[in-house]
């Protein structure tokens, strides 16, 4: 078994999956299609940093530096990050370390840390 390691933009990885040069691939926001098997395992906001003279600078709690970095709040602007594989792959064990991803993905989830508000 060989293990790649390649750093891409998602839509090359995504291509390489489907062409079946790679057998998985870790992408944010693949394109939907029928020969893609793709499950979520990450979500983030996007963030913002904003310097001292930026006029926004004035709405925001500035940090000590003179750069502060906040989430944006808006729901639709999170990046999500997906498990790829195409949907006819029969690598054994491409299949295997899905499922055992899966399998351990849901056991994560049962115990999300609970947020703690910090003010700055």
């Amino acid at each position: 078994m060989t293990i790649e390691l390649r750093s891409q933009f998602s839509f090359d990885l995504v291509h390489e999956v489907l062409a079946g040069a790679l057998d998985l691939a870790i992408v944010t926001e693949p394109q939907d299609s029928p020969l893609l098997s793709k499950v979520q395992i990450g979500e983030s906001p996007f963030y913002i940093a904003v310097a001292k003279r930026d006029d926004l600078a004035a709405l925001l709690l500035m940090a000590r530096n003179g750069v502060t970095v906040r989430p944006l709040a808006e729901t639709e602007l999170r990046m999500k990050t997906y498990l790829a594989s195409r949907a006819d792959n029969e690598s054994k064990v491409a299949s295997e370390l899905l499922r055992a991803f899966m399998r351990k993905l849901s056991d994560v989830n049962k115990y999300k840390q609970l947020p703690l508000p910090i003010s700055v």
